[in-house]
């Protein structure tokens, strides 16, 4: 028997473990809102201030990490399907993967300006 998983069984488990990695990142960094009612998100919070807000872990750093993670789940499962159909050799479904994720990465660097 192989140890390998099969192509949709990874892809769930990828998208399960993601969901609710974020979830929890989420409820926690909401509890810490309510545990601590002097907490404050920053409009328009940078890179370097959601770090910030992590090595500190303070709630804004732990919500801020559940939305890069609920948000990069989407594009990893679809670099993950990327190399799928280039493994089995099927490369107009690999050139359509990579659009989609050109989409998606245009719409993010779009949302982020």
């Amino acid at each position: 028997m192989s140890n390998e998983r099969s192509a949709p069984e990874l892809l769930r488990v990828l998208l399960l473990y993601g969901t609710l990695t974020a979830i929890i990142l989420l409820a926690i960094g909401l509890a810490g809102f309510i545990i601590d009612s002097d907490s404050d998100i920053e409009e328009g919070m940078t890179l370097e201030s959601l770090f910030d807000g992590i090595r500190g872990l303070s709630a804004a750093g732990i919500l801020g990490i559940g939305i890069l993670v609920i948000i990069s789940t989407p594009f990893v499962r679809i670099l993950t399907t990327v190399t799928i159909f280039q493994r089995e050799g099927d490369l107009i479904m690999v050139f359509l993967s990579l659009v989609v994720l050109a989409i998606i990465a245009s719409g993010l660097l779009l949302g982020m300006s």
